[in-house]
């Protein structure tokens, strides 16, 4: 194989590996979407709580801030977790400990800002809309769990 031979291979590689990245980032999208993601649990939570077109401006200010909040915090676990595996080739134990403390504050941290969250949403209820709040709040652990809102890894799991 002579040398532009080989490079029209190469060429027409890339390009045919570029094409599949762009499907296959295209797809995760589309996948995205039908399991629903931080919009469809938007909206149900509008749905729910009957939300009006000021409690939902209002509503959006908080996911802004929220989304902002976890965004920060994850970027700390990571640097964290960065700090952590880096000890691995040391025998610092202080500086593991240290880190390990930090880390469980990070993760505490995460959860904290979700229940902040949820709390300022309530902050923009009114009092009509309270009871449907409390319902609501027995439903957030299956709505942003793992599996997603619907629970279906969980019931498949149930039929095996």
């Amino acid at each position: 194989m002579n040398k532009g031979t080989f490079q029209v291979f190469i060429i027409i590689a890339l390009l045919i590996s570029n094409i599949l990245l762009v499907f296959m980032l295209m797809n995760k999208q589309d996948h995205k979407s039908k399991r629903g993601g931080i919009n469809q649990n938007r909206n149900i939570i509008i749905e729910k709580l009957d939300f009006d077109e000021k409690q939902i401006a209002q509503y959006d200010d908080l996911i802004s801030e929220h989304r902002a909040a976890m965004k920060e915090n994850r970027r700390g676990i990571r640097g964290l977790k960065l700090s952590l595996y880096e000890q691995i080739n040391t025998n610092n134990q202080e500086q593991l400990d240290s880190i390990k403390k930090v880390l469980s504050k990070q993760h505490l941290d995460f959860e904290m800002i979700h229940y902040s969250h949820f709390k300022d949403i309530k902050s923009i209820c009114k009092e009509e809309q309270l009871d449907l709040y409390n319902e609501l709040i027995k439903e957030l652990p299956r709505m942003f769990s793992p599996r997603g809102p619907h629970g279906k890894r969980h019931q498949r799991e149930k039929q095996h």
